[in-house]
């Protein structure tokens, strides 16, 4: 959900069409107020889901990342529009989200935004190929700016995590 609201929006950036962005906004609404009221009460996250293919309902960055995306996505539609009461509602809900993100999801030990390494995947299949703890939240949804020093630790610390599998086979054939 919070992916198609940033298509919607993309769309609309790019092409500029106040029409499309006018007949697509009540999408983008009614999405908007789904991502308002799904939260979790005890920590502000958003609620439990069947996040990136896992069986177990988790609470993790990939399942944040989208739904933060779609409310600021949501927020500059109702701007473009007018629509100040639903940007403002919309635009207090993301602000929640993204404290909450940072207070809940943030492993400063490990200098990154987590998800669970741990949660189990139908047919055994692991998490990623490599062992790093890391969700790709650079793109598309740009929590922070690329030169907060938060988001430079956690790109550091997603490179750490995959610059292995870049490496070439080794002469010897051991790689």
């Amino acid at each position: 959900t919070g992916y198609a609201v940033w298509t919607l929006w993309d769309h609309y950036e790019a092409t500029g069409d106040e029409a499309y962005l006018e007949d697509i906004y009540p999408s983008i609404r009614a999405a908007a107020e789904f991502f308002v009221e799904y939260r979790d009460p005890s920590n502000g996250l958003q609620g439990r889901a069947h996040e990136d293919d896992n069986a177990a309902y988790t609470q993790t960055i990939v399942g944040a990342a989208p739904a933060w995306l779609a409310l600021d996505c949501a927020v500059r539609a109702a701007r473009e529009l007018g629509n100040l009461e639903d940007a403002v509602r919309f635009a207090r809900r993301r602000s929640e989200l993204g404290d909450a993100i940072d207070a809940e999801l943030y492993d400063a030990d490990s200098g990154g935004y987590r998800k669970d390494p741990d949660v189990p995947r139908p047919g055994g299949i692991p998490v990623a190929p490599f062992p790093g703890i890391h969700a790709k939240t650079a793109w598309p949804v740009c929590f922070k700016p690329f030169d907060d020093d938060r988001m430079q630790r956690h790109l550091e610390a997603m490179w750490e995590d995959v610059s292995t599998t870049f490496e070439q086979p080794k002469p010897d054939g051991d790689g």
